[in-house]
C-alpha cells in the first residue's frame, strides 16, 4: 500500500486514557504516514486526575505529512462515536469511525467526485473481534517462523510517541523523535 503523501490526517477517540488511546491512533497514522519526526501535545485533567485525561496531539512526518489527534478519557458515556479517523489528501478525503472502540464504517470520495463510497463492518462476534486476526496472524507466524506483520520496532516507536505526548504537555514544546 503506497503511503499517504502530504496529507493531514484528524483522530479523534473519546472515553479513553491517553496512553492508550494515542498509542492506537499512532499505529494508524505510521502505518499511513511512516517515520514521524516529530510531536507537539497539549494535555489537560478535567477531573482531578494525576495524569492527562485529555489531549491534543501534532504530529509530523518524514514525508512531510501532519497527523492531528484528540483524545479523551474523561467517561461521557452520551457520546459514544469514537475512534475516528480522517485522511485528507491532495487526492481525496477518507473516514474511518467507530462506535465504543470498534470500527464500524469507512467512506470515501475522490477529490474531483461528489460520489460518497463506502462499506460498513460486520459487527464482532465472539469468533470474530477486533483482536482475533492478529492473533490469528501471531499464531500463524510462530507456527511457521514467518515475521509478523508488525515489529518490535513498530512497538517501540508507539511507545517513544506516547511518552513524547506527555514531555509535551508537561514542558510545552515540541518533541523530536528519533
Amino acid at each position: 500500500m503506497d503511503r499517504v503523501r502530504m496529507g493531514v490526517i484528524g483522530l479523534g477517540f473519546g472515553q479513553y486514557h491517553v496512553r492508550t488511546l494515542a498509542q492506537m491512533g499512532f499505529d494508524a497514522v505510521c502505518f499511513l504516514l511512516g517515520r514521524p519526526v516529530s510531536l507537539t501535545a497539549e494535555g489537560a485533567a478535567f477531573m482531578g486526575s494525576p495524569s492527562e485525561e485529555a489531549a491534543a496531539i501534532t504530529v509530523r512526518f518524514e514525508c512531510g505529512a501532519i497527523a492531528a489527534l484528540t483524545c479523551g478519557g474523561i467517561g461521557c458515556r452520551g457520546y459514544r462515536e469514537f475512534p475516528r479517523l480522517d485522511v485528507v489528501t491532495a487526492n481525496g478525503q477518507a473516514r474511518l469511525v467507530g462506535r465504543e472502540h470498534i470500527w464500524e464504517s469507512l467512506s470515501w470520495t475522490l477529490r474531483d467526485g461528489d460520489e460518497i463510497r463506502g462499506f460498513t463492518f460486520l459487527p464482532e462476534t465472539q469468533e470474530r473481534t477486533r483482536y482475533t486476526y492478529a492473533m490469528r496472524h501471531f499464531f500463524e507466524c510462530l507456527r511457521t517462523g514467518r515475521k509478523p506483520s508488525v515489529t518490535i520496532e513498530d512497538g517501540i516507536r508507539t511507545v517513544a510517541m506516547a511518552m513524547a505526548v506527555y514531555e509535551s504537555a508537561h514542558t510545552g514544546r515540541k518533541v523530536g523523535l528519533s
